[in-house]
């Protein structure tokens, strides 16, 4: 299988610049196979949040893993952003934990503030024991727009 880039960006040849999109085609025996699109961010200009499921159990135990990432304004990931994430929940949950994978942070794993690690970041919330209800978490930053996400927990 051989892989074919070609840039939609000519003459540049010291990395991908910023801002542009480049195709990449599988070919097997002079097939064309496959191709993605791959494109690089452009400045981080807001958060988005995607959590692993929007319904809980209000059993006081159940957890929703939210990603936090950094996009662009046309919503392309944004690795190397690594602003402070603030968190805020009104309702029925509270921050188990937060976290980034970045192994020589300090910061606690409790706190309502995360650091963005190769532009992401968990947060970790639990639900409250015999409380149903919306469950609307945030996440800001400064000078970025900043991301919301609902949640529910029911009775089971």
């Amino acid at each position: 299988m051989a892989l074919h880039l070609r840039s939609l960006y000519a003459g540049h040849t010291t990395g991908m610049p910023p801002e542009s999109e480049w195709l990449a085609a599988a070919y097997k025996h002079g097939e064309r196979i496959g191709e993605a699109e791959v494109r690089t961010a452009g400045e981080p200009a807001r958060l988005d949040l995607t959590p692993d499921r929007t319904e809980l159990s209000a059993d006081g135990t159940d957890l929703s893993y939210i990603l936090v990432e950094a996009a662009d304004r046309d919503g392309v990931f944004c690795p190397l952003a690594d602003n402070p994430v603030t968190f805020g929940i009104e309702g029925p949950a509270e921050i188990a934990r937060t976290g980034n994978g970045n192994p020589l942070s300090f910061e606690p794993f409790r706190d309502k503030q995360r650091r963005l690690f190769h532009g992401k970041a968990m947060l970790i919330i639990r639900t409250r024991a015999e409380a149903p209800g919306r469950i609307r978490v945030t996440a800001s930053s400064p000078g970025y727009e900043p991301a919301a996400v609902t949640l529910r927990s029911k009775r089971k």
